[in-house]
């Protein structure tokens, strides 16, 4: 188990759901934007990012210390 410091858990909570939207717009919205045809895959790998790393931001905001 990794056992991280309040402050430490406060940048991951607040980094994640960034990086979330970021590749979620670069996979989803993004296919709009490039030449090639709309792919579903990526479209789904792009909402499951989402969910995963906005999830793990709420589940590390969660812990509490246990020092």
């Amino acid at each position: 188990m990794v056992r991280w410091k309040r402050s430490q858990r406060a940048v991951l909570v607040t980094v994640l759901p960034a990086m979330a939207n970021l590749g979620a717009g670069a996979l989803i919205p993004g296919q709009a934007f490039g030449q090639r045809p709309f792919s579903w895959m990526m479209f789904a790998v792009g909402i499951v990012q989402w969910i995963v790393l906005v999830s793990g931001a709420v589940i590390i905001a969660g812990i509490d210390d246990v020092e």
